[in-house]
């Protein structure tokens, strides 16, 4: 079984023509001569690398369309039933607020996580409440590579940043 994206998404404006997607390439089973070419591997024949860049971003804000083959949903804690690995066995200890998923990455400078997820670089709208629910949730939040070309103080010298504002700014509200 594969979990191969389909090639189509919001991120760049392209869609499949067919209801029927082959799993293992996430292209239309039927791929025909005459098609307009409106999947990604269209766009990606003309404008090559660029297609990884949003069509449509300004205000808009475009998440993951990934779809995992598992989610948080498929843990269950059941005590009573079969027992408990990792917690006392007691249905009165075995409950979700004593599951710890904590983690740590990093070596010479580690980072603790209370959840083992690291939430993806949204940062053009409401980015201030966003990092700081990441950090009162405890997980790990990325800033984009395109967050150091949208601050209008940034300073570069000699192809080096020497000064990014923003990046405190965004830092501070993680630390809040």
């Amino acid at each position: 079984m594969t979990y191969q994206p389909k090639l189509s998404s919001a991120f760049n404006d392209t869609y499949l023509r067919g209801k029927h997607i082959s799993p293992q390439s996430g292209m239309c089973s039927f791929c025909t001569e005459e098609c307009e070419g409106t999947c990604e591997i269209a766009l990606a024949s003309v404008l090559g690398k660029q297609t990884v860049y949003p069509t449509n971003t300004g205000n808009n804000q475009v998440a993951s369309e990934k779809d995992y083959p598992i989610d948080f949903s498929h843990f269950n804690i059941n005590g009573r039933v079969f027992g408990a690995v990792g917690a006392d066995a007691c249905h009165e200890k075995a409950t979700i607020y004593n599951v710890n998923l904590e983690r740590e990455y990093g070596k010479f400078n580690p980072v603790k996580l209370a959840m083992p997820i690291v939430l993806p670089a949204l940062i053009k709208l409401n980015w201030q409440d966003y990092f700081g629910g990441a950090a009162m949730a405890g997980v790990t939040c990325v800033i984009g590579e395109e967050a150091r070309d949208k601050d209008p103080d940034l300073r570069i010298e000699n192809k080096k940043v020497v000064e990014f504002p923003a990046l405190g700014a965004m830092l501070d509200t993680f630390r809040k």
